[in-house]
């Protein structure tokens, strides 16, 4: 792996032409990892659950067919449990390599009225590419334990909607986990205009590449500079 791209998009009331503008941008970003905005393609429309789950299917199979060796990371809203989840899916040669339902819930927003808590237990480091790989939905990134669960992993994936009036926080808690753990962290946030942006790649050693004016921010991912990062403050 030699890029990461993280996409930073808005999310229009059209399923079909967020769907459309989603795989436009993963064409165009040149990470060979492409990470996109929590529930990219219907927000929280929770006057349009069942809508949104009935798309999810038709949405994977779609995407299944697009994404080829780059691989593709978003959340989709699906019927699990007797209810619905938002679950993280990551796309790698026409076919599902990982899925992880959200566990930590924004109460402020809502999410533990309309959605089911997944189980802590799928949040594991898995290997893309050569690349031990983690991942962060949105308001976990606020819970250092979930952090020590996945230490280890040379990316974190973190995709968000995260709010504006909080924008830094993502910020700053982004760019802590990078360095507490060691890792690059990739964070992409929506830009719709309620919603922070501040999406990047953050090194190691917290050098972030963002920028709140473009759609595709991409930044080189180098796993020396982990292994110089270890080197320079052992934890043992």
């Amino acid at each position: 792996m030699e890029a990461i791209s993280v996409l930073q998009n808005t999310t229009g009331d059209d399923f079909e032409a967020n769907l459309a503008a989603l795989i436009r941008a993963y064409e165009a970003a040149p990470g060979d990892l492409v990470l996109a905005p929590e529930v990219c393609l219907t927000g929280f429309c929770y006057n349009r659950m069942e809508a949104a789950a009935a798309f999810a299917p038709e949405a994977e199979k779609r995407l299944q067919e697009v994404v080829g060796e780059r691989a593709l990371v978003l959340t989709l809203i699906e019927k699990q449990n007797g209810g619905y989840a938002n679950v993280a899916k990551v796309f790698h040669r026409g076919r599902v390599i990982h899925r992880q339902a959200k566990h930590k819930l924004f109460l402020l927003g809502d999410e533990h009225k309309h959605f089911v808590s997944g189980d802590e237990e799928e949040m594991v480091r898995f290997e893309l590419m050569g690349k031990s790989v983690a991942l962060l939905i949105c308001f976990e990134l606020r819970f250092p334990h979930l952090w020590q669960r996945i230490e280890g992993a040379e990316i974190i994936l973190v995709p968000a909607m995260w709010g504006k009036n909080r924008a830094e926080h993502l910020r700053i808690l982004s760019t802590a986990l990078a360095v507490a753990n060691r890792a690059y962290v990739a964070v992409a946030d929506s830009a719709n205009d309620d919603m922070a942006k501040n999406s990047a790649i953050i090194t190691p050693w917290g050098e972030r590449t963002e920028d709140n004016t473009q759609t595709i921010i991409t930044a080189p991912f180098n796993g020396r500079e982990i292994t110089k990062m270890k080197r320079a403050i052992p934890y043992e």
